[in-house]
């Protein structure tokens, strides 16, 4: 008993040195059962992955509800949303329409928005496929981009199959991870196919949640939903880094 009780105070312990926010720390312990229960799921049906598959069945408890807010815009110049309107309009040509065919092809109509955004801001840099092991939380975040710019990350995950709430579990984990190693008290967050894009912010006592949606004409998107994705992408790395 005494030593049971010992090790849940020294797991307490490490938390509070790694997290000041004890909202944080809380929503980390009921992560961590939830994944000692799956892997030991695992182990007894003798799966071999470390990191069990989550769905967001098993953890929309946690992290809602959500709280609803408005991402500001913060345009980008014109000629910039003019350069990200005809790359995409030549890709569509050569790629063919985005809503159809495999998701690798639409990270190369996402990827343009993420770097027509930041190739204008300085002391960035766009980390691809990067993967993210918690400490105190015992998740794995595995995001098809994250965007560094001074103490601000935006973790960027496609929706596989268009399961946007696959794509949320997927990346409200990895924010938790990216908050854990690096002791940050907001992590921005954003999951799309390309059509749909959800706005995060995994902040220490709720996730803030906006969503967004790319206008079709004709198979193309239109250069007014274009930029104003790109806009809110811009403010994003733009404003100051919520503390809360």
């Amino acid at each position: 008993m005494f030593e049971c009780c010992s090790y849940q105070l020294q797991q307490e312990l490490a938390l509070t040195e790694q997290h000041p926010s004890e909202s944080r720390r809380k929503r980390w312990r009921e992560l961590n059962e939830i994944l000692a229960n799956k892997r030991a799921k695992k182990s007894a049906d003798k799966e071999s992955s470390v990191y069990p598959s989550i769905a967001w069945a098993d953890v929309k408890e946690v992290f809602q509800p959500f709280t609803k807010y408005c991402q500001e815009t913060l345009p980008l110049p014109d000629d910039l949303i003019n350069l990200l309107y005809k790359y995409t309009s030549l890709a569509v040509n050569c790629l063919g329409v985005i809503s159809t065919g495999k998701e690798a092809k639409r990270l190369h109509f996402i990827a343009p928005v993420l770097i027509l955004v930041c190739c204008k801001l300085d002391n960035v840099e766009i980390l691809v496929e990067e993967d993210m092991d918690g400490k105190n939380v015992q998740v794995n975040g595995r995001f098809e981009f994250i965007i560094q710019r001074g103490g601000k990350r935006v973790c960027i995950v496609e929706a596989k199959k268009d399961d946007i709430e696959q794509g949320m579990a997927q990346d409200l984990l990895g924010c938790e991870a990216v908050a854990d190693i690096e002791r940050l008290n907001c992590v921005y967050g954003i999951v799309t196919n390309y059509k749909e894009w959800i706005f995060l912010r995994s902040l220490n006592n709720r996730i803030e949640l906006e969503e967004a949606t790319i206008t079709f004409d004709d198979n193309m998107p239109t250069r007014k939903s274009l930029a104003r994705i790109a806009g809110k992408i811009n403010a994003m790395l733009s404003g100051e880094l919520d503390e809360e």
